[in-house]
């Protein structure tokens, strides 16, 4: 045997193994390109999607007057909760702004606030000045309740204005002004 028939023999299964690897180098690089088309492609649609969704808003946006902002905010509790609501028996408590109803289909009382939960928590445990002690002695939240459920109204759960409308209604329901574009739901 001679060095070139070893050489032969040897450099069969090497040139194998290399053309396996370069092939699997070649799909690879293949296939990431691929998912960066796809992921652009998919990027593409996403800002599609965005763009659709403002133009719609642009077109919506003129809808900003509520003339029943009562029934406005039973018809967005409805979407989010996916129940009947009917609000009647409207309360407003201050420090902290909560406005109270009473849902005749269930006969459930709702409390809505643009106050976050953990910060209503806070404001319940927080020993209360002079000034609160009179407005405290009725308000729904004078002592946390582990059994309180929140909900956050938004554009995803109550409307697809729901954010744009907000403001209006909230200041026929609380008569306070905000810029707010969620709302919370504190049902006990």
């Amino acid at each position: 045997m001679d060095i070139s028939s070893i050489l032969a023999a040897v450099s069969t299964p090497i040139m194998v193994v290399v053309s396996i690897v370069v092939l699997g180098l070649l799909i690879s690089l293949g296939n990431e390109r691929q998912r960066r088309a796809i992921d652009g492609i998919r990027k593409e649609v996403e800002n599609w999607s965005v763009n659709d969704l403002r133009l719609k808003r642009g077109e919506l946006a003129h809808a900003k007057d509520i003339p029943d902002p009562i029934l406005w905010l039973s018809l967005a509790t409805s979407k989010a909760l996916g129940t009947p609501v009917n609000l009647t028996n409207q309360q407003i408590h201050e420090g902290p702004k909560v406005v109270a109803f009473e849902n005749s289909e269930s006969g459930s009382r709702l409390f809505y606030s643009l106050i976050e939960p953990g910060e209503m928590k806070k404001m319940a445990k927080r020993k209360p000045t002079k000034a609160d002690q009179l407005n405290l002695n009725s308000h729904p939240f004078k002592k946390w309740n582990r059994n309180i459920t929140t909900v956050q109204l938004n554009i995803l759960n109550a409307g697809i204005v729901f954010d744009l409308e907000l403001p209006n209604a909230w200041k026929e329901l609380a008569n306070e002004a905000t810029d707010a574009e969620v709302l919370w739901l504190y049902m006990s």
